[in-house]
């Protein structure tokens, strides 16, 4: 699948413009030394005593220099289990307990990242500590973000780690934001969630489990999370700098699907109206955690209320909300098949742009593509009622306003009736971007989207299929388990002819995405091509000998 499709993948460059992680970050830089919440009553992840870890505390003040360093030692082995103590210890009176208790922290937030972590997570995490709490923030988002969870046992250490106490509940937030849709991630999450966070006692920690027990038996332990999200929107109106909207709306959208899944839409759809009205007022600060919502919910298969967000970002009158409102919303549209109103949507989110006087510098293309899109889902629309000449003429128009754009050029290489010179045109463009696209895996070989886009392209029209093949594995070698990835490997393999092998991997991706249309769609498509092959197979060897 292009990443164009994809709605979470709009890009790093894009991500850029959407300035800030949520209200009140800004304040957050300001380290807290009480643990928050109550003790989780889950034994500590290495079985642990808190009386062994109070003793060992104890002796880092002992007068013997060698009982300290033991003590020290063995605090270290203990690692992420004694932090809360060792928190506490750190505004001991005993400065010697003080300083030695700061050391063991400084060790255990910089050793976040296990020896097992995947080489991005690592990456992702060189120097935290030395950030901004907005910087540490963005770091937490794009660890969530992660297709195959790698990201998520650090951010659970991060949960418990962090020295802010909003940044901890921001971290938290940020896992509730990238639930996954499919059983078996959630089962793998919910593994991870356990294994990393029981024993921490912080609000975020308390949040998580409390959300597992949500899952496994929504009407037991609904009013236990009622109660969580009415206590966390108290110490927002209390104390502002201590949580925000970015915390208490993912909370709130839980809650709401709880209530969904116990058969109350009238309950649900009210807390779900209760979380976009929280805070209405969309600026830089809030954009991007209004957007991370609105795509969580529309993976989640909550259409209706990732819509209602994305028109509230769509109305603002911040002309950058406004346009990626429009168009987010024309491309889950398209998705669900609704290619005129994708159009319509697309088309309002370039008129959202018409006035805008400063530079775009880096996003310069972003308009351009928005219009390319937007004719391209106009052409789609037209396929559909057979209109051959209506997506030709729209068609055309998108290779106007994007020569480069993918699936463009996709739709333009399968146009029906088209002269030679038409598919000459044609091919010579699908040439040159594979050219283009070849240059930016050079370029950044340690990202997926290029390898992806590639075999995007040239799996879906022509060029050397056995190249796409391998870019497309190296994508998902970079991204594993990211359901677009498998999208774009089973249309190769459909292409090369390997029915069963392009069945096999869209049925992956439909079970990584199971909301997405266009991949539900497709595997209809190619199961369809695979049972026709297979009767065609049966009926040639039951016909008799020549």
């Amino acid at each position: 699948m292009s990443p164009r499709n994809n709605v979470s993948c709009l890009g790093p460059v894009a991500l850029a413009v959407m300035l800030g992680l949520g209200a009140g970050l800004s304040q957050a830089a300001a380290p807290q030394s009480a643990a928050l919440g109550p003790p989780a009553p889950q034994a500590s992840a290495k079985g642990q005593s808190d009386a062994r870890v109070e003793r060992l505390i104890a002796q880092l003040g002992d007068r013997d220099y060698a009982v300290r360093q033991q003590a020290q030692e063995e605090l270290s082995r203990i690692g992420f289990a004694a932090y809360e103590a060792l928190l506490a210890a750190s505004s001991c009176p005993d400065l010697e307990i003080a300083a030695r208790a700061k050391y063991l922290l400084r060790v255990l937030r910089a050793s976040v990242a296990s020896e097992e972590a995947p080489a991005r997570v690592k990456e992702l995490l060189d120097g935290y500590d030395l950030r901004s709490a907005e910087a540490r923030m963005q770091v937490v988002r794009q660890l969530a973000l992660f297709s195959d969870l790698g990201g998520m046992a650090a951010v659970c250490r991060l949960v418990c780690l962090e020295e802010s106490p909003l940044v901890s509940k921001c971290a938290a937030a940020a896992i509730l934001n990238g639930l996954p849709p499919d059983a078996g991630s959630q089962a793998r999450l919910a593994k991870i969630l356990k294994q990393h966070l029981a024993g921490c006692r912080r609000t975020g920690a308390k949040w998580l489990l409390t959300y597992l027990e949500v899952r496994e038996d929504p009407r037991k332990n609904l009013e236990a999370w009622a109660r969580l999200v009415e206590e966390e929107h108290s110490v927002w109106e209390r104390s502002p700098k201590e949580s925000g909207p970015a915390v208490v709306v993912p909370l709130l959208y839980v809650l709401a699907e709880a209530q969904a899944r116990l058969g109350q839409p009238a309950q649900a759809d009210a807390t779900a109206r209760r979380a976009r009205e929280l805070a209405p007022g969309i600026d830089d600060a809030r954009l991007q955690a209004r957007l991370e919502v609105a795509r969580s919910l529309r993976r989640r298969g909550r259409f209706d209320w990732a819509e209602q967000e994305y028109r509230q970002l769509a109305a603002s009158n911040q002309e950058t909300a406004a346009f990626w409102g429009y168009q987010e919303l024309s491309e889950m549209f398209h998705d669900r098949g609704a290619h005129r109103k994708a159009a319509d949507a697309c088309r309002q989110a370039v008129d959202a742009l018409k006035e805008r006087d400063s530079p775009w510098g880096d996003l310069a293309d972003v308009p351009r593509t928005a219009r390319a899109r937007m004719h391209y889902f106009l052409a789609c629309h037209y396929a559909e009622q057979g209109d051959v000449t209506r997506q030709g003429q729209s068609l055309t128009s998108a290779r106007q306003a994007d020569p480069g754009e993918i699936d463009t050029l996709i739709a333009c290489y399968h146009l029906p009736n088209q002269g030679a010179e038409f598919r000459k045109t044609v091919v010579a463009a699908i040439r040159r971007e594979a050219d283009v696209l070849r240059r930016q895996i050079a370029e950044m070989p340690d990202s997926p989207e290029g390898y992806n886009q590639f075999a995007w392209l040239v799996g879906n029209t022509e060029g050397n299929l056995d190249e796409a093949l391998r870019c497309s594995q190296k994508s998902l070698e970079l991204s594993p388990n990211t359901g677009s990835y498998l999208d774009t490997l089973a249309h190769v393999y459909f292409t090369k002819g390997d029915l069963e092998a392009a069945v096999r991997h869209q049925t992956r991706a439909a079970e990584l995405e199971p909301h997405s249309g266009l991949i539900t769609r497709k595997l209809e498509v190619f199961r369809a091509a695979l049972e026709a092959k297979n009767k065609a197979a049966s009926a040639e060897k039951g016909k008799p000998a020549a």
